[in-house]
């Protein structure tokens, strides 16, 4: 889009979806509400974490597949993976600063992560993978904001810069309600 009046150009998203993301990060409508339907971690069907539910049920992705196939394929579920492990918090790399933060930002136990984290590190496999960010999104609260919350993570982890939502009643652009600035530690002694 462009706006002639700033002569500048920006890119829109279909609500729930972030830059170049192919597919919706959160289950949301076409007017920006959840989905509903499905619980637990099943309602994220559909959306990029489609790949760990699909590894958490020990399914991987064909590694090749005929042209007229339509399925996609183990290198794109493995990225899917590494991807969405990093979003929930439970990615081997993180250290527990990040995973905490995470815990926060999502409304997740801090404890859930650092477990799911620790039992990646010494069983990696896809189907690990994939139980520990079904786990995650079993326990993420269903609320209006869990796209907000999962953007905000992926910007967070230098996947995507922090995203914008049109807000109508005021005609402008808002960050994440609730995103607050970090405060800092108190003095030292003397």
């Amino acid at each position: 889009m462009c706006c002639r009046t700033h002569e500048r150009c920006f890119t829109l998203y279909p609500p729930g979806h972030v830059p170049y993301g192919r597919q919706a990060l959160a289950p949301v409508a076409p007017d920006g509400s959840l989905r509903v339907g499905a619980q637990g971690a099943y309602r994220f069907r559909g959306t990029l974490f489609e790949a760990a539910l699909d590894a958490a049920e020990g399914r991987a992705w064909p590694h090749r597949y005929c042209d007229a196939s339509p399925l996609p394929r183990l290198p794109t579920q493995a990225a899917h993976l590494r991807q969405a492990a990093g979003l929930v918090g439970v990615a081997p790399g993180l250290d527990a600063r990040q995973r905490e933060a995470t815990a926060e930002l999502l409304g997740v136990p801090g404890q859930l992560l650092h477990a799911c984290s620790v039992h990646l590190e010494t069983h990696p496999t896809y189907a690990r993978c994939g139980e520990a960010i079904r786990a995650v999104l079993e326990v993420l609260p269903e609320t209006r904001t869990v796209f907000e919350r999962l953007a905000e993570s992926g910007h967070r982890r230098g996947l995507w810069p922090v995203l914008y939502r049109w807000h109508i009643p005021s005609s402008a652009l808002h960050t994440a309600p609730f995103c607050t600035p970090r405060t800092r530690a108190p003095p030292g002694p003397g």
